[in-house]
């Protein structure tokens, strides 16, 4: 469950969040929802959080929780027909 909050907090961090994280710190003369207002500091936080999702992602993986092999999707693999001569040999 803590896994699933990890990674949900990660995802949240959409165009209105950041700005509005960031509207409290805005110089009073600049709008506060503006995308160009404190760039270089939003872009931090942006990558920031893109490298919690991928450790959160890689704890998935290093878990076994993502599926990366093949054997993970066996069950959507198609069954070939058997020929006749694969059954006699």
């Amino acid at each position: 469950m803590r896994l699933f909050f990890y990674l949900d907090n990660a995802l949240t961090f959409t165009e209105t969040c950041v700005n509005s994280a960031f509207a409290q710190f805005a110089p009073s003369k600049s709008e506060p929802t503006a995308f160009s207002t404190l760039l270089l500091q939003k872009a931090v936080y942006v990558a920031c959080n893109l490298l919690t999702l991928g450790v959160g992602l890689w704890k998935c993986k290093s878990m076994g929780l993502l599926p990366t092999g093949t054997g993970d999707w066996l069950a959507f693999e198609a069954r070939g027909e058997v020929s006749a001569s694969a059954i006699l040999n």
